[in-house]
C-alpha cells in the first residue's frame, strides 16, 4: 500500500517546491499567486511537462518581402496535436497553409500542403491553422498580393504530446 503521508499528516497541507531553468541555465523558483495560479513568462519558446503531457510553445515575428514563402518550421514528430496562431498586419488578403514533410531529421525536405488547414486572412486578420495530418516537420506557407512590398506576420505554435 502506498504511503499517502509524505511529510505532513494532512494532505491539504502538502506543498511542492518547483523550479525552472532560466536562459543562463540557473535554477529559479517558479512564481505562484496567492490563489495558486502559476506565473510563467515566455520570451520566444517554452517547453512544459505536466502530468505526463509535454507541451511546447514557440513564437516568430517575421516580415514577408516576397509574394510567397514559408516560416515557422517545427519538428512535430513527437506531437499528437499542434496548431499555429497567425496574425497579419496588412490591409490586404493573405492566404496561409500548413505544409508537412515525412522526412525525419530533414527540416528542409520536400513538403506537401495540407489544403484543409488553409485560412484566408483579410485586413489585419488573424486565424488558427490546424492540421489532423502528421509528419516529421511542419511549417506555414504564406501568399500575399504581389503589390505588397512587405508584410509583418506573427506566428505562435503550440504542440502537445
Amino acid at each position: 500500500m502506498a504511503n499517502t503521508i509524505v511529510f505532513n499528516d494532512v494532505a491539504s497541507k502538502l506543498m511542492v517546491l518547483a523550479n525552472g531553468i532560466n536562459n543562463s541555465g540557473v535554477s529559479m523558483p517558479i512564481k505562484v499567486t496567492s490563489d495558486g495560479t502559476v506565473q510563467v513568462n515566455v520570451t520566444n519558446s517554452a517547453t512544459v511537462i505536466v502530468g505526463g503531457y509535454f507541451q511546447t510553445y514557440t513564437t516568430w515575428d517575421f516580415t514577408a518581402t516576397s509574394s510567397e514563402g514559408v516560416a515557422g518550421t517545427v519538428n512535430i514528430g513527437q506531437l499528437k496535436d499542434y496548431s499555429y496562431f497567425v496574425y497579419s498586419n496588412i490591409n490586404e488578403t493573405a492566404t496561409l497553409t500548413i505544409e508537412l514533410t515525412a522526412e525525419p531529421g530533414v527540416p528542409n525536405g520536400t513538403y506537401t500542403e495540407d489544403l484543409k488547414s488553409q485560412k484566408v486572412l483579410v485586413d489585419n486578420g488573424q486565424g488558427i491553422l490546424e492540421s489532423n495530418l502528421y509528419g516529421a516537420y511542419s511549417r506555414v506557407r504564406y501568399e500575399i498580393p504581389s503589390t505588397i512590398t512587405s508584410a509583418l506576420f506573427s506566428i505562435e505554435f503550440v504542440g502537445r504530446s
